[in-house]
């Protein structure tokens, strides 16, 4: 699953804003276009209170199935359609291909920091039956988070690293977060404007990663460079141990071990409220993974303070070949492990807490148009010390029962994306397939052009 920790920033890094990405991974738990949608059975993944009066289950495994990537660079920062010289084939490579020039990538680059959130979220099981006066659910969920922050000076040392004989590398980052989520929700109406939800969740942590480098010094030394700073992790997956090179250094994990790593708690909260004096607007407010958990099969990852240690740099591409792409993630990964040289700390034991969201949204229901809501809806998704905004706007029209279609406009990092949704549904059968973040195109290179990309997708039986 994870054979490499720092594998992980190679690949994450090396496929911004692609199709695919470095990991599975949840800040965002379905489609936000479907918020707005009167069909949409796992609108309760963003408000709790929106279970209300909405009974289902899900295809086991297929009920819900969602992935996202939202980047600060468009894949083509790291990736090159490049020229085989000894057969004249094109095939891809890292910005480190010696054909890929300077000027090339600091054009792509630009002069913002790279970061990179990866959501994945998957409904094992889940069934809501109506009664006790309201609606109720029993659910399972694999849920995974991701985040990765990198300086945007790094990648001019790894490029062209004698054009000074120091850099400083402020900060960089990974956190990410595997579990499995058992969760029992109640949604129930107050009186006729008001409606609460609430769910608890036990949580079974899978995997854990949180690796960071401060205040990197690198001064020229020679034909290589000599680094001071301080870098530390903290990772656990399942059951297995990391593993350490000849000089002491981490450089993955055994074999992949069955088992957990610890256990949690969360909850979500929610309202909505039906505006008295303006029919067919209401407005909701929630919380969403408010917990934590506590990973007790973990391991500490450290490099002292004042510690200097040696290292050779950034290699370009060796060799020209159909694999070059997977080499040359190959030796990225390899040549972060040597420049962070993060060593072994011993077992220890890790609280962590969830990536919570705020919702807040509105939704008005057209009054001039039979079945047509529009409505807006704020995240603020927040781990930690870092944090992202989402604005939406969207629209849903159901004109006939079998079908009804979304549509959104959502405000992420400073861009615009849009997205689509929509349900089929037939007697005891509902399928679903949309994005909040549709890809208008592709780069010059072929790859895709849009910074945030995700797909939703399900299979119900509605039991209402």
């Amino acid at each position: 699953m994870m054979k490499n920790l720092l594998r992980l920033f190679a690949l994450s890094l090396l496929s911004v804003g692609g199709a695919t990405s470095f990991v599975n991974i949840a800040s965002a738990q379905t489609a936000r276009t479907g918020f707005f949608m009167e069909t949409s059975k796992f609108r309760h993944q963003i408000n709790p209170a929106l279970l209300e009066d909405n009974p289902y289950f899900s295809i086991p495994f297929l009920g819900n199935v969602y992935a996202s990537t939202i980047s600060s660079h468009h894949s083509d920062a790291f990736i090159y359609k490049v020229t085989d010289r000894n057969t004249g084939k094109k095939s891809y490579d890292t910005f480190m291909n010696p054909s890929v020039t300077p000027t090339q990538l600091y054009r792509r680059l630009g002069n913002k920091d790279v970061s990179l959130d990866v959501d994945f979220s998957d409904n094992i099981f889940s069934i809501a039956t109506n009664g006790f006066g309201g609606t109720n659910l029993v659910e399972i969920n694999l849920k995974s988070a991701s985040r990765l922050e990198l300086p945007n000076n790094l990648f001019h040392y790894a490029k062209e690293p004698n054009s000074f004989n120091t850099y400083q590398l402020n900060h960089m980052a990974l956190k990410h977060q595997s579990y499995l989520e058992f969760g029992v929700g109640h949604a129930r109406n107050i009186d006729n404007h008001f409606t609460v939800g609430a769910k608890v969740k036990g949580l079974i942590g899978l995997a854990y990663a949180d690796v960071e480098a401060n205040q990197l010094q690198l001064q020229q030394s020679g034909m290589g460079w000599q680094v001071s700073g301080h870098t530390r992790g903290t990772v656990a997956v399942m059951n297995t141990a990391p593993t350490f090179d000849k000089k002491g250094r981490f450089d993955g994990f055994e074999e992949l071990s069955p088992g957990i790593t610890g256990w949690g708690l969360a909850a979500d909260l929610g309202a909505t409220y039906e505006v008295h004096g303006v029919e067919g607007l209401t407005v909701s407010a929630s919380l969403t993974d408010l917990g934590f958990i506590n990973h007790k099969k973990a391991y500490a990852l450290r490099n002292d303070v004042q510690r200097s240690w040696s290292f050779d740099g950034f290699r370009k591409t060796q060799q020209e070949n159909e694999n070059m792409l997977n080499e040359g993630i190959e030796q990225f990964k390899d040549d972060l492990q040597e420049l962070l040289s993060l060593h072994d700390g011993g077992k220890t034991t890790k609280s962590s807490s969830l990536k919570s969201t705020l919702n807040i949204g509105a939704k008005y229901k057209l009054p001039f148009v039979k079945h047509l809501n529009v409505g807006l809806l704020y995240s603020k998704h927040l781990e930690g010390d870092f944090s992202l905004d989402q604005f939406t706007l969207g629209a849903a029209w159901h004109p006939i029962a079998p079908i009804e279609v979304g549509v959104s406009t959502t405000l992420v990092k400073n861009k615009l994306n849009f997205g689509t949704m929509l349900t089929v549904q037939a007697p005891r059968f509902q399928v679903f397939v949309g994005t909040d973040f549709f890809s208008g195109g592709f780069s010059e290179d072929g790859l895709l052009s849009s910074r945030a990309n995700n797909i939703n997708l399900g299979f119900t039986i509605p039991l209402d």
